[in-house]
């Protein structure tokens, strides 16, 4: 009797042990210990090297309780805290101060960090209203490769013509060979892309197709990332100095904003307005570029209204009839800049 009594203690204290060194941690206890801190602010940047060979992400997590993540390749921790217009950030032992937009849309401050080597000056962004989601220009050239590696594959022999090299507005054209039956077109466009983003890909898409003309879009997604007018004319301009250093004689039209309803005529008017004005300058002072402003033909009153009849629901790509004033406008454009 006794020892099966010693038998069922020390099976008891075995089981007792298990529990507490052993034995998996219950539901509670996981969630308790992998739930992630609560985002009160997450700031966004990225670097793309010159020979376009690395993208690199950098996020900024700022947590309720006042501590901070840095997530890149050197991670660091640190804390911050808020002042009346701006964020105080300590990043590791570098301090940052970032600055509320006038709107008080956004909070901006430089990275000061280093790849290998290599330093870094790596433009932050904060919405402030959005706590959840990491949008980056890497996290958007990233997902074209593949698309960008069957365009390439399809053209690799094509050589001359006219290159249409925008966004979704191009790519969805999908009469456009018709509609500008005069010329051989090639669509290399991608839909979803900004100016970033075909910045990257010109060199595999454009620069070895020695074509006779290009004629780009100024999508209304340069602006979609929370960039400012002086950040989208600075995007601008270096891809468009890039262009003319790699087709040198090669015809460059860059087509105005288009004036869908949802953008044009929308939060992002006064920064398109403005932008097209500096881009029309743009062309005016380089050499084999030409502006070419949509707004008359496929808006109302010269610009000042949108036409509800040539755009799709979203409000933001063009209809089939959108699609034949489109060729209209570009046949007559595309006749001028010939003829010049």
């Amino acid at each position: 009797m006794k020892k099966k009594f010693l038998s069922i203690f020390l099976i008891i204290l075995c089981l007792m042990c298990f529990n507490a060194c052993g034995n998996p941690k219950s539901e509670t206890q996981q969630s308790a210990q992998t739930t992630e801190k609560e985002n009160k602010y997450i700031f966004s940047g990225y670097y793309i090297s010159d020979d376009k060979t690395t993208i690199a992400n950098y996020v900024v997590y700022c947590y309720t309780d006042g501590s901070l993540k840095l997530d890149a390749d050197s991670p660091a921790t640190g804390s911050w805290e808020k002042s009346d217009n701006s964020l105080k950030l300590l990043i590791g032992d570098k301090t940052y101060t970032a600055k509320a937009s006038t709107d008080g849309q956004y909070y901006d401050f430089i990275l000061k960090t280093q790849m290998g080597n290599v330093p870094l000056s790596i433009e932050m962004r904060c919405d402030s209203k959005n706590t959840q989601g990491v949008f980056t220009e890497a996290n958007r050239i990233e997902g074209y490769k593949d698309e960008v590696d069957e365009l390439t594959q399809k053209y690799k022999d094509v050589t001359g013509g006219i290159i249409l090299y925008g966004g979704s507005n191009f790519k969805k054209w999908i009469t456009v060979e018709d509609d500008l039956s005069n010329y051989t077109i090639i669509n290399k466009s991608f839909g979803g892309s900004s100016d970033t983003t075909r910045s990257f890909y010109a060199d595999q898409l454009l620069y070895h197709s020695s074509p006779d003309m290009v004629i780009l879009m100024s999508s209304t997604n340069d602006w979609t990332s929370g960039n400012n007018l002086e950040q989208v004319k600075k995007i601008k301009a270096d891809f468009y100095d890039d262009i003319a250093k790699n087709l040198p004689d090669t015809k460059i039209v860059i087509m105005s904003a288009t004036p869908n309803p949802l953008r044009y005529y929308g939060e992002y008017h006064d920064g398109m307005v403005a932008c097209d004005k500096w881009l029309a300058e743009y062309c005016n002072q380089h050499k084999n570029f030409y502006f070419a402003d949509c707004r008359p033909a496929l808006s109302l009153e010269n610009g000042d209204k949108p036409d509800p009849t040539i755009w799709g629901e979203d409000n933001l790509h063009l209809n089939e009839i959108g699609y034949q004033k489109l060729s209209r406008f570009l046949n007559d454009e595309i006749a001028r800049i010939m003829a010049e």
